[in-house]
């Protein structure tokens, strides 16, 4: 059973709140057979919104593209969704070709379904992107000059430009977009409610996904706690850790102390006890042992950290391995048990 390591009250309260973004995403259907597969996208967007504390999704199905340009957002929070199938043409008469030339460009980002994505040749600011193509418009976006994946992808992103082969494929694409606007977290997070995640997705324990949550996908603070992760039991030295970052010390001191109000070297202390916790509850590697595995030459001070970070005496967390699984995050009984296992160590 996992157990979120303690989070000091008072710290959590300190860190600031962040503006909410909203987001509106149109999705424009010609085929009521895709219904299925937009609904489903539709839920994607809500889960994100479920998960997500600074991105909120506006999510509108519509049937003509001149809904999909109403008032209401700015174009430059806006993603439009050409929702084609694979079954049936894309249909689009010379008034509402006229509207995608001139609108479509100006928005956020666009994404290009199934058969939708031959749209994309009349739109001249797309013909240079690379896109994703189902086997049964190939001949024709060949024809068009559009320049298709080769890969066998069903999903693409080129910069602003999405592209899914067909229905299914639509809900990895809207994953991606998740991705970008609020991290891999929360986009893994809406992946495992919906089981589209892969088996491998979310290797992270409790201690990192609190910390990448936090970090609202800044790319530098996940890759900074990446490498912690990859450095537990040759935990680097300060200075080299800095050097492995596309930022300066101070930079990325000010960082973890505006999302998490901790220092690096706190945080990295405490992925190192979470590991040393993990090994202690779930293996019989001897207590010095796993403070070697977890980058702690000293047992003493192995020891007085882990029990600052649970309340507890390593000796103390094995034994309850055995007693009370639930436990071991539950303070020592009393002073004298506490000081019986400090001897022992």
């Amino acid at each position: 059973m996992h157990h979120q390591p303690h989070i000091k009250a008072d710290r959590a309260s300190n860190i600031r709140p962040f503006k909410t973004t909203s987001k509106h995403v149109a999705i424009v259907v010609q085929d009521a057979g895709s219904a299925y597969a937009v609904t489903a996208c539709e839920e994607l967007f809500a889960l994100a919104n479920r998960f997500s504390t600074d991105v909120q999704y506006n999510v509108d199905i519509v049937e003509d593209f001149a809904q999909a340009f109403e008032t209401g957002a700015e174009f430059s929070d806006r993603t439009v969704i050409l929702f084609g199938s694979v079954e049936t043409p894309w249909l689009i008469n010379a008034q509402d070709a006229r509207k995608l030339r001139t609108h479509l460009p100006c928005v956020q980002r666009v994404g290009f379904v199934g058969s939708a994505v031959l749209a994309a040749a009349d739109i001249p600011p797309y013909r240079s992107h690379k896109y994703c193509v189902h086997m049964e418009f190939s001949q024709a976006a060949n024809e068009l000059q559009l320049h298709s994946d080769d890969t066998r992808a069903t999903s693409l992103r080129d910069r602003n430009v999405y592209s899914a082969t067909g229905k299914l494929a639509a809900a990895h694409m809207v994953i991606e977009m998740i991705t970008v606007d609020c991290g891999e977290y929360l986009a893994e997070q809406v992946q495992s409610c919906v089981g589209l995640a892969a088996a491998h997705a979310n290797t992270r324990t409790d201690t990192e996904n609190h910390y990448i949550r936090l970090a609202h996908g800044d790319q530098t603070v996940s890759r900074a706690i990446a490498i912690m992760k990859d450095h537990i039991e040759d935990p680097l030295r300060i200075e080299d850790f800095y050097k492995l970052l596309p930022v300066s010390s101070r930079q990325l001191q000010r960082s973890f102390m505006k999302y998490f109000n901790e220092t690096p070297l706190t945080v990295y202390r405490n992925i190192r006890l979470e590991r040393a916790n993990q090994l202690l509850k779930f293996t019989d590697l001897p207590i010095r042992e796993v403070a070697i595995a977890t980058g702690f030459s000293c047992g003493s001070l192995f020891s007085k950290q882990f029990q600052r970070r649970y309340f507890l005496h390593p000796i103390r967390c094995r034994e309850l391995r055995y007693a009370r699984p639930a436990a071991a995050n539950e303070p020592a009984e009393n002073a004298q048990d506490c000081k019986r296992t400090l001897s022992a160590l």
